[in-house]
């Protein structure tokens, strides 16, 4: 039970962290910026995959797991990926 209750805290969390990383408050010409780098800059299609099933389809962690097991074995997957390219993001706009 603590163990779930951990878990959706952090998927809450992170998603709330990442609506704001990725475009959740962000202008227009931001998100024009955003996405720019994200057609440029993750070339992984597991990221690419992750990105749309996220911010397009509006997937929480535990559907994307469940919707492609082959490529996402755990929740822990999902964020660690979600993380790699926040991290890359945060580092390109601070450069521009």
């Amino acid at each position: 039970m603590l163990h779930a209750k951990l878990e959706r805290r952090a998927e809450d969390e992170a998603r709330t962290h990442s609506q704001s990383d990725f475009g959740g408050n962000a202008n227009s010409e931001q998100q024009h910026l955003l996405k720019q780098w994200v057609e440029t800059a993750v070339t992984d299609q597991t990221e690419k995959l992750l990105l749309k099933l996220t911010y397009e389809f509006d997937m929480k962690p535990r559907e994307i797991i469940k919707a492609y097991p082959t490529h996402f074995s755990t929740i822990a997957d999902v964020y660690r990926i979600k993380e790699r390219i926040l991290k890359r993001a945060r580092y390109a706009l601070k450069r521009i």
